[in-house]
């Protein structure tokens, strides 16, 4: 119970008369007031400061002539004067006569049935009990009840039962075995890999329904800080393309670069590597969409024979910053790389370090400049170049060239961005499309903290490695695995951060369930809420994984290429698993192709005959499958002023290798493909006379453009 309180307090004479014109003094408490004042205000709120000493009237504190009550943040202590400055009282402490002070120094005080026991607590939700919120905080305990981070902190902190870990970094050597929880930034490092912690929420079932992981991908892609704007996928050779044959039609990264787009309307085709993959068996060896050419320049030369004889590069544990694995250094001036691209884009970017010291290189789209890159600066990895407008040179190609400029060092990822059309800030859905930061012999291990913070902040992360650390001995050797769990537990840190979609493909085809590689793997997806894929369980038919040597790959289904790498058909299932558990409605290579792919450019062979407008993709030439047709676009003009009456120019012969490897069996198309003028007059027009062979006729002179469209159906 309290007693009662004078709304204002009234100050009294050593006589026991009202202290007239006295003065009041309101300090630290403990201490002197007039030599250690404290803040003292006229209102509540603490906005009207008043100044001391605060005068009195017939007793009571005023403000000018009018009572008033004299408001403090905390106890205080207390100081009477008369007018004449004798003393009257001096109290150290206002909770010895306050009892307000007195109630908030009970709160605050930790003893038994004080504090947090005084308070209380009820849950707004129905049917509720009444606590106090004492109760309510013993529910849990947190490992800052313990009063630190050391080994001995968390042994308390165990022995409590499971336990809250904040913020912060522990380094620990041994503690007692014990279940923790903490906010998405905590990290723990158990340094001797003795005990591993815990986490509850990494012991909660996963959400794998795909309509819930579609809605998550959606949710995440309309993230203004969604960093790499769509979906990312870190991987190895699996993810390079190897050996798929033709990538962009095989390769289960293309196809499912396809189904994002065609589900969320993305702008772009996303990143991805330059390099192809050789193999001996040419049905195998997997040409990317680009084709690159390296001049001198640019380090040792790998041992392949051309087009894949390619720089050896920065690999590895040379290329642990680099998102995608893999970097090319110069200090050569005049260096070059050669990109050959079909016309599929609006804009083209590269990524490149920037250092000290760094050099500088121009970016020429057909032979001009458009771009020139400094790359000095503070040493910051993967660093976007501005876009560089694409430009067809009239035959449904651009030619990219990135050349040195001087002897300055240039470290360039090896990589490239196509995009389709402009994408704005705010053009949230145009933003997703698939990054492919793959590099073939790269393993989780290789990969550094930063970039593994800056692949989480992503709508989505696809995490396609491991087979490689499983192959250096995470399964035996304790420092491989150590450095591969580390990784772990990043992804699963940054990944609570950024509330990244996590997909776990495991690829460690030669593993079984129980090993501790393809166990941190499953721990990942377990962690993040994610998605946990075992392929090594669908690949083989009887659900045995087999020995890698002797190497019996006992599957009669023909998914494999070699020892490690799935063919066509493996990676056409790898996609189809892969877009069924995102919930995408493109999930079958069938599906993409037929109805998700971009408009082709075909590449033009007449020398008398150029595309439209360079500028402009959509006055390009080109094909594209729609179902069982084939839709031509042609927009051509003559190399010269006009086309010539009554002569042939044959466009085209063949369709282009990498838009169909095996050239689709069309029916050939009549004369309705036709640009009819305003006069009802046909003047030219294009016809299929064989299966891939384009004609151009003119039917008058003077005539400077040839433009119509058809459909041609496939022979089936």
């Amino acid at each position: 119970m309290l007693a009662i309180e004078s709304p204002i307090p009234q100050f009294f004479n050593l006589d026991g008369t009202p202290l007239n014109a006295g003065k009041l003094y309101f300090g630290t408490a403990g201490a002197n007031p007039e030599v250690s004042p404290i803040p003292v205000y006229w209102d509540a709120a603490g906005t009207i400061p008043a100044s001391q000493p605060i005068a009195t009237s017939n007793g009571y504190p005023v403000n000018g002539s009018t009572l008033a009550t004299v408001y403090i943040a905390s106890d205080y202590s207390l100081t009477v004067r008369t007018s004449a400055g004798v003393l009257v009282m001096y109290a150290p402490t206002s909770a010895d006569f306050s009892n307000a002070a007195a109630v908030v120094a009970d709160i605050a005080s930790t003893a038994t049935a004080k504090g947090a026991a005084l308070v209380g607590y009820k849950s707004p939700a129905a049917n509720s009990a009444a606590r106090t919120v004492a109760g309510r905080l013993a529910d849990f305990s947190t490992l800052a009840d313990f009063g630190g981070t050391t080994d001995q902190k968390f042994g308390y902190a165990a022995t409590a039962g499971s336990a809250y870990i904040p913020d912060g970094t522990y380094s620990l050597t041994a503690f007692a075995p014990g279940v923790f929880w903490g906010a998405s930034r905590s990290k723990v490092v158990d340094s001797n890999n003795n005990a591993p912690i815990v986490y509850l929420d990494e012991t909660e079932s996963r959400n794998r329904h795909p309509g819930r992981a579609k809605q998550m991908l959606r949710a995440n892609g309309y993230l203004q800080n969604n960093y790499l704007q769509g979906v990312v996928n870190l991987g190895d050779s699996i993810s390079h393309g190897a050996y798929s044959g033709n990538a962009y039609t095989n390769h289960w990264a293309y196809l499912l670069a396809r189904a994002i787009v065609g589900e969320f309307g993305g702008k772009g085709i996303g990143e991805f590597p330059m390099e192809g993959l050789y193999n001996a068996t040419p049905a195998l060896a997997t040409p990317q969409l680009a084709d690159v050419v390296f001049s001198a320049g640019w380090g040792a030369v790998g041992a392949n024979p051309a087009p894949y004889d390619y720089p050896v590069g920065n690999i590895g544990a040379s290329a642990t910053n680099s998102v995608n694995g893999k970097t090319y250094s110069s200090t050569t001036s005049g260096a070059t790389i050669t990109l050959t691209i079909p016309t599929m884009g609006r804009a083209i970017s590269f990524k490149y370090t920037q250092q000290p010291g760094g050099g500088t290189f121009t970016i020429k789209i057909n032979g001009v400049v458009k771009a020139t890159v400094n790359t000095a600066g503070v040493l910051t990895y993967n660093v976007n170049t501005s876009n560089v407008a694409v430009e067809d040179n009239g035959k449904g190609e651009c030619v990219v060239v990135i050349t040195k400029s001087d002897t300055s060092p240039t470290e360039i990822n090896s990589l490239f961005n196509l995009k389709t059309d402009v994408i704005t800030t705010t053009d949230l859905s145009a933003r997703m499309q698939l990054h492919n930061y793959a590099q073939s012999g790269r393993a989780l291990g290789d990969l550094s903290e930063g970039a593994i913070a800056r692949a989480c902040n992503s709508a989505a992360l696809i995490v396609s490695l491991g087979y490689n650390d499983w192959s250096l001995g995470s399964d035996s050797n304790d420092g491989v695995f150590n450095t591969f769990k580390q990784r772990i537990d990043w992804l699963i840190q940054y990944a609570k951060v950024y509330r990244t979609l996590v997909v776990v493909q495991d690829f460690v085809w030669y593993a079984t369930t129980s090993s501790r590689t393809r166990q941190q793997l499953k721990r990942l997806a377990d962690a993040t809420q994610g998605i946990y894929i075992p392929y090594p369980e669908q690949f083989f038919s009887d659900r045995i994984n087999p020995t890698q040597s002797p190497l019996v790959l006992n599957d009669p289904m023909w998914l494999w290429a070699d020892a490690a790498h799935p063919n066509a058909l493996g990676n056409e299932l790898i996609f189809s698993t892969l877009a069924t558990a995102l919930g995408l409605a493109c999930n079958s290579r069938s599906l993409a192709l037929k109805y998700f792919d971009w408009p082709y450019p075909l590449k033009i062979s007449s020398a008398n005959l150029l595309n439209n407008d360079p500028t402009f993709p959509g006055s390009l030439t080109t094909v594209q499958q729609i179902g069982d047709e084939y839709h031509f676009k042609v927009n051509i003009k003559p190399s010269g002023p006009t086309f010539t009456s009554g002569v042939v120019e044959t466009a085209l012969s063949a369709l282009p290798a990498k838009f169909r490897p095996t050239a689709p069996s069309l029916l050939n198309q009549a004369n309705g493909a036709s640009f009819t003028y305003a006069t009802g007059v046909v003047k030219t027009f294009a016809i299929l006379e064989s299966p891939t062979t384009l004609n151009i006729y003119a039917n008058v002179g003077g005539e400077t453009i040839c433009r119509c469209s058809f459909n041609v159906a496939e022979i089936v």
